[in-house]
């Protein structure tokens, strides 16, 4: 399927195969898509606002210059996406998307303001967040194992019931943020200390 408008208001988009397309400069207002199939699909300069995902398959995708603006993802596989390459405000008061039971695998938001975004019950391993202002963010029952933080801000974010991260306090800011034990015993495995039942 291709799309054939612009622009396209209150539409809803159900099992639509957009395999391996470009889909150039069309904005989506207030739209739903489900189970539709984005694998390698290159979104360029697209905008999605109010527009939600449900159990949706982005493997793979590209997103140059695209914008996102309140949009939300739920049971969908986002395996190996750079959100980076998307466009972003440059000043930005709260993330503009959030995740649930998503599979991020392999993705990178390295430099993306991610400031209180949601992730939740989500599949992180090996995502990489270096760079990222994750302030207030939660990722709470979230797998992160391999996840990449280096100069990440994580002030006041929220980590409760997550699991396998590994994140340098010395080289991140996490400042008041929030953890569950026996996991957060990981945190201490970059002092220079030896610990002993």
């Amino acid at each position: 399927m291709d799309f054939k408008d612009s622009e396209y208001f209150d539409v809803e988009f159900e099992g639509e195969d957009f395999t391996d397309i470009e889909v150039s400069k069309i904005s989506f207002y207030n739209c739903h898509f489900k189970k539709c199939n984005f694998k390698e699909t290159v979104f360029n300069k697209c905008l999605f606002d109010s527009t939600d995902f449900e159990s949706c398959n982005f493997a793979l995708s590209k997103l140059p210059e695209s914008s996102f603006k309140e949009c939300e993802f739920s049971s969908c596989n986002l395996k190996a996406v750079n959100w980076s390459e998307a466009r972003w405000p440059s000043i930005l008061v709260v993330s503009q998307i959030n995740f649930f039971e998503c599979d991020l695998s392999h993705s990178t938001f390295m430099g993306v303001s991610l400031k209180e975004a949601i992730f939740l019950d989500c599949k992180l391993h090996n995502t990489d967040f270096r760079d990222a202002n994750m302030s207030r963010s939660k990722l709470n029952r979230c797998d992160l194992s391999g996840a990449l933080f280096n100069n990440t801000e994580l002030e006041g974010a929220s980590f409760l019931e997550s699991v396998e991260y590994d994140i340098n306090f010395h080289e991140n800011n996490i400042k008041q943020a929030e953890f569950s034990l026996p996991e957060a015993i990981a945190l201490l495995r970059h002092l220079d200390i030896v610990l002993k039942e």
